[in-house]
């Protein structure tokens, strides 16, 4: 599993590489295609696959930000990964990836709306607005308790 500081180095070299972008516009340039659509259910926020990002128009503002970045974090941190056969063809957890890209999002996240003068406020309350776990805020918290910085 990629540590938080290994995340946050991630991050910052997106940054340093494309610039800070909206979630959106990073979705953008990290995947060939971004798709909005309606997605059944509400179970499903968003997927990815190779080059291709998929994530359920019906969402928040705010959801959609948080699918976005998270999606992001999929294709900069498993890229070539298959979730899916994973999931359901080994007894290899996925959840690993899943929080990793919470981590990665939230991390972008906080950088973006930091920068545009937004309050973030309480990390866990920032993390459940997105819809990022908020074992991904705990990880995060941990970090910068321990004296470090996201940038």
């Amino acid at each position: 599993m990629a540590t938080v500081p290994e995340i946050v180095r991630k991050v910052n070299g997106t940054i340093r590489k494309y610039g800070l972008l909206s979630p959106e516009d990073l979705a953008k340039t990290l995947f060939d295609a971004v798709l909005k659509v309606s997605m059944p259910y509400g179970h499903i926020r968003g997927m990815s696959y190779e080059n291709l990002a998929v994530v359920d128009a019906n969402q928040s503002p705010w959801y959609l930000a948080g699918s976005m970045v998270h999606e992001s974090g999929h294709q900069e941190l498993h890229t070539g990964i298959n979730r899916i056969f994973y999931q359901y063809y080994t007894y290899f957890p996925p959840d690993k990836y899943e929080l990793e890209a919470d981590i990665y999002g939230l991390v972008y996240a906080v950088r973006w709306y930091t920068e545009l003068d937004e309050p973030v406020g309480n990390l866990y309350d920032f993390a459940r607005l997105l819809g990022l776990s908020l074992d991904a805020a705990s990880r995060v918290i941990e970090f910068c308790a321990q004296g470090n910085s996201l940038i």
